[in-house]
């Protein structure tokens, strides 16, 4: 739940923006408006980006329609929310650390 409060108050103004933009915004675009801050900021108990884009897009666009990040996608229609799911689940792998 703090979580989820957290990530919310910070992305209420770019969720409207973003819900009533005229031009299609891209999944990365959607992804660093309103999702970066606390996946790839180390926010504690937030998934690491890496860590999400192993799941389905089913479960991504799941997860934000329905399950715990239905706050932050607020305001994202169909289309958008498969936008960043596609993304994360199509973008390259991240380099592996040894």
């Amino acid at each position: 739940m703090r979580l989820a409060a957290a990530c919310g108050l910070g992305l209420a103004v770019a969720a409207g923006a973003a819900a009533h933009a005229q031009t299609p915004v891209s999944g990365e675009q959607l992804y660093r408006q309103r999702c970066a801050a606390c996946h790839d900021g180390g926010l504690a108990g937030a998934p690491g980006r890496d860590h999400i884009a192993r799941k389905p897009q089913a479960y991504i666009v799941h997860t934000l329609t329905d399950g715990a990040m239905k706050p932050q996608a607020a305001g994202l229609n169909p289309e958008q929310v498969a936008a960043v799911a596609r993304w994360l689940t199509t973008r390259p792998a991240a380099p592996v650390r040894r």
